[in-house]
Order: structure tokens, then sequence, then C-alpha cells
């Protein structure tokens, strides 16, 4: 069955625009921070991507070790994988996929990743990363920090972009407390191995959007990751 359509196939043309989309451009930086320094130390052979987009994964897997590693990259709008279509080869196939719903037989992945997970932080993608997930495996989930999301907005599970026309697009997105963040990993049969949070201060300064500079100090978080393990 194919994957609805996702909300983001609107925005995709532009997604990736830096100058347009500079707060989307620094979350992708602190999350890819955390993800390099996480999957260097994992010994993950089969992986799969959720809600790629551009790959993260590939993009920080280390040279050394990524002839080793097969990875699955899958979103659920054609035009966001297409990024990823130059990827493809004998270890990475593309696959149209919603989160919610992955067609992968149980126990497939030694690792689920999703950078910027929140569109689908929800119960019925916990349960499928848990599904697809090794007895030994880890998922690592990246999302916008619960602090930046209490600075900037009212918590509403919606991010807007404002497309280069001047229309105003509502993303989902699931922002949570580390505390509701770990019931609801709980809930899917999921531990917390590691958080971590990037600062303001880990970004590089010219490309700080105004965004993510509030009130709050270069120490705030703006991106927190979870390494999460089977409870």
């Amino acid at each position: 069955m194919n994957p609805p359509v996702s909300p983001y196939e609107r925005l995709a043309a532009e997604y990736y625009d830096a100058s347009r989309h500079p707060t989307s451009a620094n979350f992708r930086e602190a999350s890819a921070l955390i993800l390099g320094d996480w999957l260097g130390s994992l010994n993950a052979v089969d992986i799969l991507e959720v809600g790629a987009g551009r790959s993260v994964v590939w993009e920080v897997l280390p040279q050394s070790s990524a002839s080793s590693r097969n990875v699955t990259i899958t979103d659920s709008s054609p035009s966001m994988l297409g990024y990823s279509s130059d990827l493809a080869g004998p270890n990475v196939r593309l696959m149209l996929a919603d989160a919610r719903d992955l067609p992968f037989p149980s126990t497939s992945f030694d690792a689920v990743v999703a950078s910027l997970g929140d569109p689908y932080n929800d119960t019925a993608f916990w349960s499928e990363a848990s599904r697809v997930l090794r007895s030994t495996g880890s998922v690592l989930f990246t999302t916008p920090s619960y602090e930046w999301a209490q600075a900037f907005r009212d918590l509403a599970p919606a991010a807007e972009f404002e497309t280069r026309e001047g229309i105003s697009l509502p993303m989902p997105s699931y922002v949570l407390s580390k505390t509701r963040q770990a019931l609801l990993m709980r809930s899917a049969g999921l531990e917390i191995k590691l958080i971590r949070d990037v600062a303001i201060r880990e970004l590089p300064e010219p490309g700080r959007s105004w965004k993510v500079l509030p009130s709050r100090g270069l120490n705030a978080s703006v991106v927190t990751g979870y390494w999460v393990k089977k409870a």
C-alpha cells in the first residue's frame, strides 16, 4: 500500500534552502552532530533511516565503515526522498514508506535512525520502530528541544513554514518534554540509554537563525537526541 501523501511534498522544492529556512538548516546541523558521534560508535550493519529526505545517516557515517553497512532510506514524500536518490547502490536502498507503517518484517534492523523525527513522534511510530528493531538494536532519535519549543512557540503540534510565495504551511511537529518522551518510548518497550542536547553555541555563528536565538543564552538547547534500546 502506498503511503499517504506527505505534507512535506508541498515544501520539498525549497526545504533545504538555508537562506529561506535557516532554522531547519540549524536543526539539521545540530542533529548531525549527535548522530555522527553515536553512529560512529554503534556496531550496526543493517540501518533504517526514516523520514530521511536528504540522508543524514550517509552524510555522517564514517567512510571507513560505510561499505560494511546496509542502509535503507525511507520517506513518505517522493520529492523529499529524491534528495537521496544519488546514494542508491549496492549498500543503499531507497523506499517510499510511512514512518508509522513500515513495510519491513519484524526484527529487520540493528538501528533505526530518525533525524528530527518530531513530525511522526507518536505511538504508531514508536510501536513500528520497536517492531522492526532487533533485540540488541538501537533507535537514534533527534527532535527540536522542548526548551526551544517552549521559548519560541506555544507547543502546538505544528511548525509553520512560509514558502517563497508567502504561503504559510503548518507541518506536524510533536515536541515533548524529556519525561513525556521517555514515557512514550517506554510504552513501545524501549528505554533511554543516552540523552544529548546540542546548545546554540555549538552551531556555526554566521548561520544561526534568529529563531534559535531567543533570550535563553548560548548554552540553551536547540536539539535533543535520544539513544534508545529495547527494554
